[in-house]
């Protein structure tokens, strides 16, 4: 049985980050050592950007120490989508996992969180 449902996005995430450590393949997500240790953590922060008609929603949240962030990564390959096990992190080291037992980005549904401080809000 498939269902299907409609999200609207409600902002989008800027980043400066233009290669990731963590990439999906055809079988497994593989974690690239050389490109997170030349990382600027300067670049690791990202910018949200929430559509206009959604800005009074924000009202309050500032009384929050974190915020959840639901986000949407188009960037993963509809083959990364099929993966059921991987080595967590991408970590050859560690046995294989089920995709849903890890924070893989490679996903049936590439809806991933992440739980940000709200220390440095801008709203």
């Amino acid at each position: 049985m498939k269902t299907f449902f409609k999200i609207n996005p409600i902002g989008i995430v800027k980043s400066k980050i233009k290669n990731v450590s963590l990439k999906a393949s055809k079988k497994d997500i593989n974690f690239d050592e050389e490109i997170s240790a030349k990382a600027d953590p300067r670049s690791l922060r990202s910018k949200i950007i929430v559509n206009k008609e959604y800005e009074e929603c924000l009202d309050g949240i500032e009384d929050f120490s974190h915020i959840v962030i639901l986000f949407w990564t188009q960037k993963n390959s509809k083959e990364s989508r099929l993966i059921k096990r991987v080595h967590p992190g991408g970590i050859k080291r560690y046995p294989k996992k089920g995709i849903f037992a890890t924070r893989s980005p490679a996903r049936p549904n590439p809806i991933c969180e992440t739980t940000v401080g709200s220390g440095e809000l801008n709203c």
